[in-house]
């Protein structure tokens, strides 16, 4: 059932709305449209001369840390996955506790050290540096086949990258 009456009176409604207000809608509108003028130098960040940088040894102790949550992380996944029982040849949770802490290095050890530099530095950077060592690890372990050792060693890459960028970054 169709209500012309109804019709009717909404337009003629918006007819008289949009007439009584147009110009002062039109200055807003242009107010609105006026280019905005770009960001200067304010923007950038110098080092400055008050800047004391925190020693290599904190930065590292902040990615150990990360890389101890991120083992945790494992550790809980493992758990949480079905531990220890057997299912096929492997034990239940281990695909899930390698997995994660696979996936929660890279973000926890340049977290550590972005955190104990004072968030000073740029972090997604050393995120970045970090997944690249992670995902290098990652392939030369499966191209030659040693894998153990090079995951052993991977954190510890993952911890000098994350400090170095994080350092060479900070202001």
């Amino acid at each position: 059932m169709r209500f012309p009456a109804l019709s009717i009176l909404s337009g003629a409604f918006l007819l008289l709305a949009a007439s009584t207000d147009a110009p002062a809608q039109w200055r807003d509108t242009q107010r609105a449209l006026r280019p905005v003028p770009l960001p200067t130098s304010n923007y950038i960040h110098h080092r400055s001369e008050s800047y004391e940088p925190v020693p290599f040894e904190r930065l590292g102790l902040g990615g150990l840390l990360g890389g101890l949550t991120a083992v945790a992380g494992g550790q809980l996944a493992y758990q949480l996955g079905g531990g220890g029982r057997i299912c096929g040849d492997d034990p239940c949770g281990l695909w899930y506790g390698v997995a994660s802490t696979v996936v929660l290095e890279p973000v926890l050890i340049p977290a550590g050290v972005h955190l104990a530099n004072h968030r000073n530095g740029n972090f997604s950077l050393s995120l970045v540096a970090s997944s690249a060592v992670g995902a290098g690890a990652l392939l030369l372990g499966q191209r030659v086949g040693i894998g153990p050792p090079i995951f052993l060693l991977t954190p510890v890459l993952q911890v000098i990258a994350a400090t170095l960028v994080v350092r060479a970054t900070s202001h």
